[in-house]
């Protein structure tokens, strides 16, 4: 794949490939957006779960199946969940691919035993939480960014962005 990326592109790309694919660590924007007047914005929700399993689950044919997994989890990329008593907390099995109620008690660090169906097997393995994931993520303008990222921005979309209009 490198090989065909740096033929199209003309450039070497193997330090990119390293950091933003090869990587399990998280991916730093923040450079990248600044360059066109623009920064990431995170928040977490306050009506969340404490504690994640570091995925994203889909349901697909009655079973709840991994859609993704956060960068942290990646050791667990394999992991598929049955939809009816697939994971269990002291308080809670998990109904479908709602494992936030099933962690509204859990805490980051803890172990819990997770039912995972692999190869035509179930097997029960052990996961510790995660802190919860933000899931609000906004891309938002840099208030003072300086004109040459603002000149960058435009050259991208071709027009200013709303909140660096003149008032």
């Amino acid at each position: 794949m490198q090989e065909v990326l740096e033929s199209a592109t003309g450039a070497k790309v193997g330090d990119l490939l390293d950091v933003w694919v090869r990587s399990p660590g998280e991916i730093d924007y923040a450079p990248t957006l600044a360059h066109v007047g623009l920064a990431i914005d995170r928040s977490s929700r306050n009506d969340g779960p404490t504690a994640a399993l570091g995925m994203r689950l889909r349901s697909d044919g009655g079973r709840a199946v991994v859609a993704s997994v956060s960068r942290e989890a990646r050791r667990n990329v394999q992991r598929s969940i049955r939809e009816t008593r697939s994971w269990r907390s002291p308080d809670a099995a998990v109904e479908g691919t709602n494992v936030e109620a099933a962690l509204s008690r859990a805490q980051p660090g803890e172990t819990v035993d997770v039912l995972v169906a692999r190869d035509g097997r179930t097997l029960v393995r052990s996961a510790t939480l995660d802190p919860p994931r933000r899931d609000r993520v906004r891309v938002v303008p840099i208030d003072d960014a300086p004109e040459p990222a603002r000149e960058a921005f435009v050259a991208w979309l071709g027009q200013k962005h709303p909140a660096w209009e003149e008032k």
